[in-house]
């Protein structure tokens, strides 16, 4: 026991050292650090105030940045320090997942040597916080004796439904165990603690409703309503794959392996973890990806890490030192992966053209991480932020642009940003995109005429008088108050699509 401590106290101290050494912030991030500070400042859940906007898909990570904010007082500090202490957390109760010692330090090392596992572990983005809940989840369900104690029951609904909240696409990984839980016990109460455990999830949906009117946040629209078709999704999200094998071939690797070992199992619980994992995978071919680099396969790949520590230990020795050493050959072999980047010795080009695709930890290194520190000047220094910063000091009222996080935090309160992307804007968002997409997750917008005017004036502008009509229905329930006779009735009517016909004239 006495070498294990050894050896666990010094995987912990790489570990944190590659954390810190690798930190670093993307933009999306601080969309919603923009919409924590204007709540924390009297503005209220805004990305533009007082246009009430979810512009983040993420609340419950968006209500551990805010007590992180009022901590720490400063942006990006409070960004770092909670990426950084969630996942440090993970890895210390990581190491008590199994008796296995040596089956534990090969998991550790598959981590480290995941660039889509390090990358979005500080990135300022939630995917710490799912990979919490994820462990959590996954070791007590796989110590569940049938039938189940309600306690057990409630727990594991828990951390399932603070998984939802967390990003609510997450519910994947999680519903083939929660459906294997209600089969096996066969009861009426079962439901009704799984409820239970999933209140805070419905309590954040019917707050979402009324205060911003809608049950999704606004980049589901933005993202899923933009008229692209689903074979160029389906083709897009296969080349998200085929750019994670390229430039990160030990998560995919890893991730297949672990579920080739479940499914061979005659162990139910495993292969329900299993399900779940798989269940994302097509879902991240069905979305089509994402323009970031492997964000969407850190939590697959951390369930995988974590079922293949359970089947290493179970294996011969010489079988543990062949499958280890083929996989983590893989991980130091990895062209963009955290060997080559400490050696400094990968390609510092950011886009995978070919696919749109992005390095997002290398677009954004050397103004946000924490090695490009200095006293001279404030971080981030990336010149998003720069621009935030002058935007600020010139007293702008609205700008239009492209990466809406850093601009919008550092330019105040008072500079609405017109997001072209349409994350932050709830009009763009339900408009289609004219041309086909470069970079998925990402559809520029078309201004309507008329539209920047509007914003400017606070007075309806908008040339066409179909999506002109819209916008304020839009603005109804967006910005007026929350008990306005009509805008209940007008939420209703909105979330029922019965004023899409007013888009589709717009648009003809």
């Amino acid at each position: 026991m006495k070498n294990n401590r050894i050896i666990y106290t010094l995987l912990f101290i790489v570990g944190v050292f590659v954390f810190l050494r690798t930190a670093w912030l993307n933009d999306d991030a601080f969309i919603t650090l923009r919409t924590v500070d204007n709540w924390v400042h009297g503005y209220g859940l805004t990305f533009n105030p007082p246009e009430r906007v979810q512009a983040y898909t993420h609340p419950l990570w968006m209500l551990l940045m805010a007590g992180m904010y009022v901590i720490v007082r400063d942006g990006y500090f409070t960004l770092i320090l909670l990426g950084l202490s969630i996942s440090i957390i993970t890895i210390v109760l990581f190491f008590k997942i199994n008796d296995d010692v040596l089956a534990v330090s090969f998991g550790w090392a598959a981590l480290m040597l995941s660039k889509s596992f390090v990358d979005f572990s500080t990135s300022g983005l939630e995917n710490p916080a799912t990979q919490l809940l994820l462990l959590l989840f996954i070791t007590l369900f796989l110590k569940t004796e049938f039938p189940a104690r309600p306690a057990r029951i409630f727990t594991l609904a828990l951390l399932a439904g603070l998984s939802t909240l967390n990003r609510m696409d997450s519910l994947l990984l999680f519903l083939p165990a929660l459906l294997y839980l209600l089969h096996r016990q066969r009861l009426a109460r079962t439901l009704g603690l799984v409820a239970a455990g999933f209140g805070p999830f419905l309590l954040w949906e019917l707050f979402s409703l009324f205060y911003y009117g809608f049950l999704f946040p606004n980049t589901y629209y933005a993202k899923l309503h933009a008229g692209v078709s689903q074979s160029l999704l389906f083709n897009q999200g296969i080349l998200y794959y085929f750019n994670s094998i390229s430039w990160d071939p030990i998560t995919l690797l890893v991730t297949f392996t672990a579920l080739a070992f479940a499914f061979q199992q005659k162990e139910w619980k495993e292969k329900q973890i299993a399900f779940g994992i798989t269940f994302y995978l097509f879902y991240i071919l069905y979305i089509g990806g994402d323009f970031m680099s492997g964000r969407f396969f850190s939590a697959v790949f951390f369930a995988s890490v974590i079922l293949l520590v359970r089947f290493f230990a179970q294996v011969p020795v010489q079988q543990k030192y062949i499958l280890a050493g083929f996989i983590l050959f893989a991980g130091i072999l990895s062209p963009r992966g955290i060997v080559v980047t400490f050696l400094g010795t990968n390609d510092k080009a950011v886009l995978d053209e070919y696919n749109g695709i992005s390095d997002e930890r290398e677009v954004y290194f050397s103004g946000t991480s924490l090695m490009s520190m200095n006293r001279a000047f404030d971080m981030p220094q990336h010149m998003f932020a720069q621009w935030g910063r002058q935007d600020l000091q010139e007293g702008k009222r609205v700008t239009v642009e492209g990466a809406a996080g850093m601009v919008g935090y550092y330019g105040g309160p008072n500079l609405h940003v017109i997001d072209i992307f349409a994350l932050a804007d709830p009009l763009l968002a339900r408009l289609p995109i004219d041309n086909p997409f470069t970079r998925i997750g990402h559809f520029e917008r078309d201004l309507p005429k008329g539209y920047v005017e509007t914003i400017e004036s606070g007075k309806n502008q908008i040339a066409n008088p179909h999506l002109a009509e819209f916008y304020d229905k839009m603005k109804l329930i967006t910005t007026g108050n929350l008990f306005l006779p009509g805008r209940l009735k007008t939420i209703w009517e909105m979330n029922t699509d019965q004023y899409d016909y007013l888009i589709q004239k717009a648009t003809e």
